[in-house]
Formats: C-alpha cells, structure tokens, sequence
C-alpha cells in the first residue's frame, strides 16, 4: 500500500484524488497539502478523504507513511519541493512543466537517476488509447518514415484565466499556451519523432492584455529527413487538437484517420486499399487502456514503484519537452533566463 501526499489542492489536484480513488487496494491518500488549509479542507469533504491536513510540505517529507508525494503547487515550486521528498527516498509524480528553468530540471533530473525513487512527469495524453495506437502504427513500419506532421494545440482562454497571481508572467508560470496547455503534444511529439535538429518559431500574444506570456505560439521543427509544424492558442474558438503524420507509404491521425495512395501512370493518386485497411486493422486490434489518462498514468507510476521498475514518461522526457519549449521561446526572441 502506497501512502500519498498531495501537495496543492487547487483545481488539478482533483484529477489526482479521483485517480487515487480507483486504487483502494494499492494506494491511500494520507495527506494534503497547502498554504490555505481551508482548501485542503474543502478537498477533503468533496471526497470523504480522512487525510491529514497540513499548511507546510515539509512536515511531510519524512513521514514514513508518505511514499509518493503528487506535486500540483504553481511551477515555480515545483523543482525544490521534488528535490526535498527525494533527498528523503520518496517517489515523485510531479505536474508539468516539471519545473519553471532547465537549471532546475536538471538537477531534478540528476536527482532521479541512479535507481533512486520513482520520478514521473505528468503527460496523461500519453495515456490516450488514440495517440498510444499512433506510436503503435508508427513503431510497427506500416507507414515508411515519417517525413511531415500537423500538431495542433488549440485551446480557449479568457482574460480572467489570468487572474491568479502565478500566472501570466514568465517568471512564475514558466510560460504561456506552449508551456502550459501544449506541453503536452509537445512530449507527444518527441514521444513519436524525437527531438528536431532546428527549430524557427514566433510566439506572440494578442488577445490577453494583462499577460507578458503568449497566447499563440507557432513552431518549424527540421529533421534530418522530415519536417514538423506545431501551432498552439488559447484564441481558438472551439477548442480542439490534432496530430496528423504523414509517411512514405501512408498518413494517420488522431482523431483517427488513415490514408494511403499509391501512383497512377500519370502521377496522379489512387487509394491503396490494401495499405489502409492493414492500418486500420492493427488500430483496431490494439487494446484500449483501461483507465481515463489520469488514472491511467497514476496506475503506471503505482506499477513502477510496486516493481521497482521505470515509468512511461521519465524525468528525461519532462526535461526534454522543457527544452524543446525553451528552443521555441529563444528562436521566438523571448529571453527567459536558463531557458
């Protein structure tokens, strides 16, 4: 039984709780966590918690009843509150961005290496049956390689999204729409391309006057043989997402798609039959993950401490989606300090 520790309780911790409740045999929510411990407390009576409540993490780090600490405070706490329930053995699952600089990531990093505790970054769309049945298709070789993908991150947010203190400025948030909400298709991408050899981007924000980050972030990223286009908003109108690749032999997509064309004498296309519907078998004989992408990265981080295995996603992609964003930002002209 793995004893947890939330640590924040605004609005994200929820998904935490609800995930952790599906486990009653392999995990207990022991402990909440948060400056306002009224908070905590609301949290605590939404979910009929019997969990203690406390006002200061580090009352928590040496309690040998906490095994996994869930961090959910704003990002720029995220990199010291880690490090100390590392130093004391406790496993880690902390969400994105991982921390606010890759100075701090890196230490984390560091931290996490050398089969000391469990160390996850959270990156539930990986926990998608959808975009899991892509790196599926993709790794099997039905496509060819990949020479070109859409990612499309587009989200709505009003100005008053802005309005708690954290948010909204570089230094606390980390970031804006590509930090925040398209993260997330960014470790998607690295998930099923790997890291690009250039990157040429623009970042701006037109419709959050009270914001210093960016609310529209539009990115090139060159392969050695491929190229990537990655567009993220919070302008968008009818909030939606897209992953599109297109490969040698054939073109997927979640939503789900898949098209394939072979060449006509005069160079003009015709549908390869045959290809597509060898795709669209294997997707449908790939299993579904069993749990909502919260529930089901949580169930993968349990696995892995109960194994004494290695989770899905590692320190080392949370580092690198750091990366790829601090690229985006720098090639964009926003100087952001260890970015």
């Amino acid at each position: 039984m793995v004893g947890i520790a939330i640590i924040g309780t605004g609005g994200i911790s929820k998904k935490h709780i609800a995930a952790a409740l599906n486990f009653p045999k392999r995990c207990e929510i022991r402990a909440l966590c948060n400056r306002d411990t009224t908070k905590a407390e609301k949290l605590c009576g939404e979910f009929n918690l019997s969990a203690e409540i406390f006002s200061d993490y580090t009352k928590l780090i040496g309690d040998p009843s906490i095994g996994l600490a869930i961090v959910c405070t704003p990002p720029a706490s995220h990199a010291q509150i880690t490090l100390d329930f590392f130093k004391n053995g406790r496993h880690v699952l902390v969400e994105k961005p991982m921390a606010l600089t890759l100075e701090e990531a890196g230490r984390m990093l560091s931290a996490g290496r050398d089969g000391g505790p469990v160390f996850s970054v959270v990156s539930q769309n990986r926990f998608i049956s959808g975009y899991a049945k892509l790196k599926s298709i993709v790794d099997s070789g039905l496509l060819g390689r990949i020479k070109f993908a859409q990612v499309n991150s587009y989200w709505w947010r009003g100005k008053s999204y802005h309005s708690l203190p954290w948010r909204g400025m570089y230094k606390s948030e980390g970031g804006g729409v590509t930090t925040s909400q398209a993260i997330h298709h960014i470790d998607l991408l690295l998930w099923i391309m790997g890291m690009p050899n250039k990157v040429t981007s623009t970042v701006k924000n037109f419709g959050h006057p009270d914001a210093e980050v960016e609310d529209l972030s539009v990115a090139i990223f060159e392969y050695d043989d491929a190229v990537a286009v990655f567009t993220a908003s919070q302008l968008h109108h009818g909030s939606r997402s897209l992953i599109e690749l297109q490969g040698e032999h054939a073109s997927i997509s979640w939503p789900f798609c898949v098209n394939a064309n072979i060449e006509k004498p005069d160079g003009f296309p015709i549908e390869n039959k045959k290809l597509k519907s060898e795709i669209e078998s294997f997707y449908d004989s790939l299993k579904d993950i069993e749990y909502e992408p919260f529930t089901a990265q949580l169930d993968d981080v349990l696995t892995a401490i109960e194994t004494e295995g290695q989770p899905l996603v590692s320190a080392t992609d949370g580092y690198r989606a750091m990366e790829l964003i601090g690229k985006i930002y720098r090639t964009a002209g926003i100087a952001i300090a260890n970015r």
